[in-house]
């Protein structure tokens, strides 16, 4: 019997008396006849037991007839162990038995060659052996994603680009926004600890898309030049920077709308569940994560090699690297102290795992999303996981009326509160005491709104 107490097998009456061989029964002999029985399967002879062509002679005993049957896979005339009375026609035999191995191999061959004939390109590699065909939906991402491939092999003059790019906005002469908007922590969504906002409690608006006519009437002003934005305290607290002095800047905005179609074109959403992301569009992210359940600080997962491709080909494009560069100047130029601050919590999870990914190089951002269209409009939410006091780069491009696209740049709060934290997770601390948290919380805000700039600081006005 088995542990659970049922019978090992499901056999449980006699058999009945056995079966015994004749006293001349030769267990090996018969076993060369049947393997010499294969040999002729595959040749298209028939050798029989004497080497004769004809049919085996199994009517000396019916006890070895029912052995023979064990032997030679032929079913028996009657009962579950009747013996056979009649000849074994080893021709049939063969025939049922199938093609032989030369056939059998040129078969495979042949397979072999039909699959590599309808091989697609796996984006970045050699050329692949599909177990089947693909559908034409894959085909045609394939086919995206070479394009982008194609496309990054240009980086002619990139750094002399990336320089120039670097230097070409500056602060002066802009007129600044003032707004009656408060820093102070009790008046701003932000948690206790100061590195994370609070997620947004009023779902009610958050799936509404306006439209500029809408926003203008609700109270929004039309703004189209490079403007910082000031809090009440006369802090940056945002920047509308424009684009680089340059004139041929339009043709970035061409070749990013290309890329992002191309992008969108080649990549394999995965399912996303009503309520999530940030409007009716296809975005990915790429670079570093820290929240949402993670136990460490992450490069952010593409899911399939295909979409990890197709991201490593979008990080690499020039117009990215410009875009991506742009914003990254912009943050420098507008808020030194906090991109100092960005930059060397970078460079400190980096050094302590080497294994994690930035985007791109010289830059602080930890992470970046491009929202593909094909019309990014984003519904009114909060980015609750984002340093509460820091910032992020969003860049808008395409011609808006169809295409509209966007790429965003920013960094988690978790990233870091890990560093801070001394690279392990906050729960690994000693567990302080409500009012200590609070505290520790409040001065933390403090010390991070100080990192903002005061437009005084960067106009040249004599500070209020």
């Amino acid at each position: 019997q088995t542990r659970s107490g049922h019978p090992f097998s499901p056999w449980v009456k006699d058999f009945g008396v056995p079966i015994h061989a004749p006293k001349d029964f030769d267990l090996a002999e018969h076993i060369r006849a049947v393997t010499e029985r294969d040999a002729a399967c595959t040749t298209g002879e028939i050798v029989t037991e004497r080497g004769t062509a004809g049919a085996l002679d199994l009517e000396r005993d019916s006890n070895y007839a029912a052995v023979a049957h064990g032997l030679l896979g032929q079913e028996p005339a009657r009962g579950h162990l009747g013996t056979y009375t009649g000849p074994v026609d080893i021709t049939r035999e063969c025939a049922d038995r199938g093609p032989g191995k030369d056939d059998y191999h040129s078969k495979q061959r042949s397979k072999a060659r039909r699959r590599k004939a309808r091989g697609y390109t796996n984006v970045i590699g050699d050329l692949g052996v599909a177990k089947r065909a693909p559908k034409r939906s894959a085909v045609e991402r394939r086919k995206a994603a070479q394009v982008l491939r194609t496309r990054a092999l240009d980086q002619h003059g990139i750094e002399a680009l990336l320089e120039k790019d670097s230097g070409a906005t500056t602060s002066q002469g802009s007129l600044p926004i003032e707004t009656e908007f408060s820093l102070a922590m009790e008046d701003v969504h932000v948690c206790k600890t100061a590195y994370l906002g609070k997620r947004a409690q009023d779902e009610a608006e958050r799936g509404r898309v306006y439209t500029p006519q809408e926003l203008v009437d609700i109270g929004f002003d039309y703004i189209s030049t490079p403007r910082p934005i000031l809090s009440r305290e006369g802090k940056v607290i945002a920047v509308l920077v424009g684009q680089p002095r340059d004139a041929n800047w339009h043709d970035v905005n061409t070749e990013m709308q290309e890329i992002m179609e191309n992008a969108r074109d080649a990549y394999q959403p995965p399912p996303q569940k009503a309520g999530e992301g940030r409007g009716d569009f296809i975005s990915m992210s790429t670079g570093i994560s820290y929240g949402g359940g993670q136990t460490r600080p992450m490069n952010v997962s593409a899911k399939t090699e295909l979409n990890a491709n197709v991201m490593g080909s979008l990080r690499v494009q020039k117009p990215v690297k410009r875009v991506a560069n742009f914003g990254n100047s912009a943050f420098q130029l507008f808020a030194p102290r906090l991109h100092e601050y960005y930059g060397k919590t970078l460079d400190a999870l980096c050094h302590a795992d080497p294994g994690l990914q930035p985007n791109f190089p010289n830059n602080v951002f930890a992470s970046a999303t491009f929202n593909l269209g094909p019309r990014t409009v984003s519904v009114p939410h909060r980015d609750s996981m984002n340093l509460s006091f820091g910032m992020c780069a969003i860049t808008a491009m395409g011609t808006y009326e169809p295409r509209r696209y966007s790429f965003t740049q920013y960094s988690a709060g978790g990233l870091f509160r890990w560093v801070e934290s001394g690279h392990r997770p906050v729960k690994s601390l000693p567990r302080m005491k409500s009012k200590e948290a609070e505290a520790l919380g409040m001065d933390r805000w403090e010390r991070g709104i100080g990192l903002l700039s005061f437009w005084s600081e960067l106009s040249g006005e004599e500070s209020g």
